[in-house]
């Protein structure tokens, strides 16, 4: 299922304009939500605009206290609506990891590449070894660091950003290694770009969760990642 903020910006005027019920947009944001659950949370395109799917996720039902069931309102609608159009600014945190079972689940989607996640995989395990012994880089890590040096980071995927990340300090790792530029820095450590490095290996590789920001300003959504 292909969506963007765009489509959705687009169901909301028609819903607001006659041209779609609120059964229809219901069930459109119901079934967009539910396809980000099943692997499409990867996508950066499709996991930008969850935290507003969600909600719109229960516009068409009917509440049931029984079953704890309170749909989405109209005023929560044009809230979106406005967010989406630019009238409202706003930043939401959704924390999240990648799991590893999910790259046998959707193995028709291009981006759960096992084989790929392997390469990370390895280099996070030489990474700690060599911290373990000192720092010091070897040639084992050398040639594995030139392995992702060679890949392409994955466009418009929540792995790209780690990745683009792993690969900058990868480069730092194999072309710097002798060179530090210090600004005031109070406290120094020689294997810090080592350390962050971990951080954002363990991140891909589900060991550690991640926030993932999404700031939408003047109705365009932006992230980046904290880990």
């Amino acid at each position: 299922m292909k969506f963007d903020v765009h489509e959705l910006q687009a169901k909301l005027d028609y819903y607001f304009t006659g041209k779609l019920s609120k059964r229809e947009l219901g069930e459109w944001a119901n079934k967009a939500y539910y396809d980000i659950l099943k692997g499409g949370y990867i996508e950066i395109e499709k996991v930008t605009i969850y935290p507003l799917l969600k909600i719109l996720s229960t516009f068409h039902l009917e509440v049931d206290e029984r079953i704890d069931i309170y749909p989405c309102t109209e005023e929560k609608v044009k809230k979106i609506q406005e967010i989406v159009n630019g009238k409202i600014d706003i930043d939401f945190d959704i924390e999240m990891s990648i799991p590893v079972q999910v790259y046998n689940m959707f193995k028709g989607k291009i981006y759960y590449d096992k084989e790929r996640r392997e390469i990370f995989v390895k280099l996070r395990s030489i990474i700690s070894s060599v911290l373990k012994q000192g720092g010091i880089i070897n040639g084992e890590m050398v040639k594995q660091l030139e392995i992702i040096r060679c890949l392409n980071y994955q466009n418009q995927t929540v792995q790209g950003i780690l990745e683009k990340y792993i690969f900058s300090m990868g480069r730092i790792l194999l072309e710097n290694s002798k060179e530090r530029y210090k600004l005031y820095a109070k406290k120094s450590d020689e294997n810090a770009i080592m350390k962050k490095m971990l951080d954002y290996l363990d991140s891909y590789i589900e060991n550690n969760n991640f926030h993932l920001i999404v700031s939408f300003k003047k109705g365009v959504p932006d992230i980046f990642i904290i880990v």
